[in-house]
């Protein structure tokens, strides 16, 4: 995409260019210039988000939540746009500063890492995950500027320490919010506006500054010079984490992931063989072929260290380090020694791993968070067990497959404050990290897990039973009310009948019709002879004098005999079934007595609905609310991918105008009612969808199927994707 020049003389990679704080300054100019005016618009987008999300909740709590980080900002719109525009320079500014110092003066000793409070460590989960679409979008132009950067600095530059990498910047967005407060609930609209006004838009931007750059003369070997490692020596290609054999000796060698593993592990020395640097401690462009090799066991020693002075949930006011920084402490620690290929390969993996389970938007933002912590603990074990990629079955493995699973349908839009859910994973987290990361400690923290989640689903299992037994009833009295008044009003309405007769059938006529309905089915002979009695009833007092006369007796006490059968069915006594048929007796007497005056009559009768079930209230996101019938935008196809979505998905349904968010499971299907119930983790119903709403809010994305696969499976499965799309 950019042009690129290639040196001959490996002493010029890395060494300063002319004028490069000059050149920094300019980029920091471009890069705030173009961001504060995107930054206006991103902040009235925001404005309007938590105004929606204030009226939308029914909930009085967040409602005076989302008004007050409104009225936050509003407050302080201009201390927002300030902030972040002085972050951006503060990060040319640090790049600079760190380009002047000798790489001795770079390295980070294990005493600085130390991490925030938990609310800070959500926020950097959370800026992964909005980064992450813009990063993987502007992959080969933020590449090339990072290598144009480190051409320009003579500095270690990893791929996320640009000043215009997308999750510095949304780092920097948070902070610059810091007046309307850490909670979630509204950092999280406004991150989805900050990504939809701002980061969809750096490419633009990384194009501008290259070429910048270029215009200057940064002109690096792209071709060389992004490749930092060496070439693999002759020899040096032992094992990789979870190879081919290992895979076939834990039983798991035909599997999906195994054949993902097998994959990575193939590019993972692809990219040793062609100098990609295929593990993040970068020995800063010094020469490694003459290094001695560290021995793995010094390096699980200094993990199990940094693990123990840091229980990765410790205190606030630091700088959130992940896996990287501990990685480069651990490099500076080490010295002039280069990592075997096995260990560089190992903690290639787990950096990629994390790095890929931060951007799983299948995976609620607490959950990403509290599984993070367990970066040390689970690179210690890989370092120490090679089996831990390879096996499927290992204890570590499982456990983080559970947290995924048990934590899928975590809300933190609606969290019930009595839901334990996120102390009992934050507990078995803090264990694990107090340990030696031993197998045991892993199996253990399953069991718990498992039982924890056993529990809840039991209950949930209860209530959304419950729902689904009532809700079947339901359909069920509504089609028998609805098959009822349809078949009185094809046989009443427009009619004149006698008042009795109108009484009787609307009074208790149609609650036989409906009992027959519910118990024998709208095929049963009980059913269609309690249609056939309102026809003779009728007939019975809507025929000529003569015609009535001429009707036998026995025909009459037959009608009344069912009648009788029929209304005893509902009444308590039989001495009240007799009554209201007496009411029938005597009609008929009267209107056949000579002379005898009419009864009176209803002119014109209209048979209005039943009163039924009162129709529960549509989600405020249905996309029909203004009235456009569902056939002239539904397709067929949307019909069918919905009725082949088995019950148990979960879904995230996304408001396009708020970034608001909810999850929800499909608990039953109500055939009776085509209707779909919808619950929460706790069994708790959350919508009730007819079967074309929820085909219509597939078809145009606002229901999101959320994949349940095993974390750790999908996640290898993601990185060998991601390794395929990147190496040749």
């Amino acid at each position: 995409m950019y042009p690129c020049t290639v040196t001959d003389n490996p002493a010029d990679i890395g060494v300063p260019q002319p004028h490069s704080a000059a050149l920094l300054d300019a980029l920091a100019r471009l890069t705030g210039d173009t961001l504060s005016a995107q930054l206006t618009g991103v902040l009235e987008g925001c404005r309007e988000s938590l105004v929606e999300l204030a009226g939308s909740t029914p909930l009085l709590t967040e409602q005076r939540l989302y008004l007050d980080a409104l009225g936050e900002l509003s407050r302080h719109q201009d201390r927002v746009r300030s902030d972040f525009r002085l972050g951006v320079q503060a990060s040319f500014d640090r790049m600079g500063a760190m380009a002047a110092k000798t790489p001795a003066a770079q390295r980070i000793s294990a005493d600085s890492l130390q991490l925030v409070a938990h609310e800070h460590i959500e926020q950097h989960v959370l800026a992964a995950s909005v980064s992450a679409r813009a990063r993987a979008t502007t992959q080969l132009a933020r590449t090339h500027l990072q290598e144009r950067l480190r051409q320009l600095c003579p500095m270690p530059i990893q791929d996320n320490d640009i000043p215009l990498d997308p999750r510095i910047l949304t780092n920097t967005f948070l902070g610059a919010c810091a007046p309307l407060g850490h909670e979630l609930r509204v950092l999280r609209p406004l991150c989805s506006q900050f990504e939809a006004g701002l980061l969809a838009h750096l490419q633009d931007l990384y194009e501008a500054a290259n070429q910048l750059l270029i215009d200057a003369g940064v002109l690096p070997d792209l071709s060389a010079r992004s490749l930092g490692n060496p070439r693999t020596r002759a020899g040096e290609s032992s094992p990789t984490p979870g190879n081919a054999s290992d895979a076939s000796a834990t039983g798991g060698a035909g599997s999906s992931a195994a054949i993902a593993l097998r994959e990575i592990s193939e590019r993972l020395a692809g990219l040793r063989g062609s100098g990609a640097p295929a593990a993040p401690i970068d020995p800063g462009g010094r020469s490694t072929a003459s290094m001695a090799v560290a021995s793995s066991e010094g390096l699980i020693k200094l993990v199990a260290d940094l693990q123990g002075q840091s229980t990765w949930l410790g205190s606030s006011g630091m700088e959130l380090p992940d896996i990287r920084q501990a990685l480069t402490s651990i490099s500076a620690q080490l010295g002039d020694v280069r990592l075997s290929t096995p260990d560089q390969d190992t903690i290639s993996l787990i950096t990629l791993f994390f790095d890929t389970v931060n951007a799983d938007r299948n995976l609620p933002l607490e959950i990403q968070s509290l599984i993070s912590r367990l970066q040390l603990p689970i690179l210690r074990l890989a370092l120490q067990e090679r089996s831990f990629f390879a096996d499927a079955a290992h204890p570590a493995r499982q456990l983080i497959d559970l947290m995924a699973r048990t934590g899928l349908g975590w809300d933190a839009e609606k969290t019930d404050s009595q839901d334990t859910l996120l102390a009992e994973l934050r507990a078995v987290a803090e264990e694990v990290l107090a340990s030696d990361s031993n197998t045991e400690t892993y199996r253990k923290a399953c069991e718990r897990v498992q039982e924890y989640a056993a529990r809840t689903e039991l209950r949930a299992r209860k209530v959304e039973r419950r729902t689904a037994e009532r809700a079947e009833a339901d359909a069920r009295t509504n089609a028998a009310r609805e098959a009822v008044y349809g078949a009185l009003r094809a046989r009443m309405d427009g009619t004149d009948l006698p008042a009795p007769v109108v009484d009787f059938l609307l009074q208790d006529w149609q609650r036989v019709m409906q009992l027959f309905y519910l118990r024998k089915g709208s095929d049963s002979p009980e059913w269609s002879s309690s249609v056939d009695v309102v026809d003779e009833l009728i007939d019975s007092v809507r025929s000529p004098t003569g015609d009535r006369q001429q009707t036998s007796e026995m025909a009459r006490q037959s009608l009344y005999a069912t009648l009788t059968a029929g209304l005893g069915q509902t009444q308590s006594h039989t001495a009240d079934a007799e009554a209201r048929v007496d009411l029938i007796r005597d009609l008929h007497r009267s209107l056949l007595e000579t002379g005898h005056a009419g009864p009176a009559l209803v002119a014109g009768i209209r048979i209005s609905p039943p009163p039924g079930i009162p129709p529960r209230e549509a989600p405020r996101s249905d996309p029909l609310a203004g009235g456009q019938p569902i056939g002239e935008v539904l397709m067929f196809e949307s019909l069918q991918k919905a009725d082949a979505i088995a019950v148990g998905t979960w879904f995230e349904y996304v408001d396009p105008r708020s970034g608001s968010s909810r999850r929800c499971k499909l608990s039953s299907r109500i055939e009776e009612s085509r209707t779909l119930i919808f619950s929460n983790r706790s069994g708790a119903t959350v919508w009730e969808k007819s079967r074309k709403l929820f085909a219509y809010e597939l078809q145009i994305s606002f229901l999101l199927p959320i994949q349940d696969s095993p974390l750790v499976d999908r996640t290898l499965d993601t990185i060998a994707e991601t390794l395929r799309q990147t190496t040749p």
